[in-house]
């Protein structure tokens, strides 16, 4: 399992199956669409991950956005972080 933790100590996660949700206030899990391998949320929030599509971790970066994920055009990686200003640090 892969965590990451968001502002205000939201936590964010993918399964070892590819998974991928956040636990929500009240201890609750709130599965998102897709499947990933990583993942990694911003000190502004912005959530990324690999394989965001739904299609397993190819390496392709998605963000997401108003609660769907958007591919980050030319972006492949291994390892994935994001910086205070939202823009992800890859790894590949």
């Amino acid at each position: 399992m892969r965590l990451a933790v968001g502002p205000g100590g939201s936590v964010c996660f993918v399964r070892d199956s590819g998974a991928v949700g956040c636990f929500t206030s009240s201890g609750k899990i709130t599965s998102l669409k897709g499947n990933a391998k990583e993942i990694a949320i911003g000190a502004d929030g912005t959530m990324y991950v690999f394989g965001g599509d739904g299609r397993g971790g190819d390496g392709t970066v998605w963000r997401r956005e108003n609660n769907r994920w958007v591919k980050v055009p030319g972006r492949k990686g291994v390892r994935i972080a994001v910086g205070g200003d939202g823009n992800p640090w890859i790894v590949d």
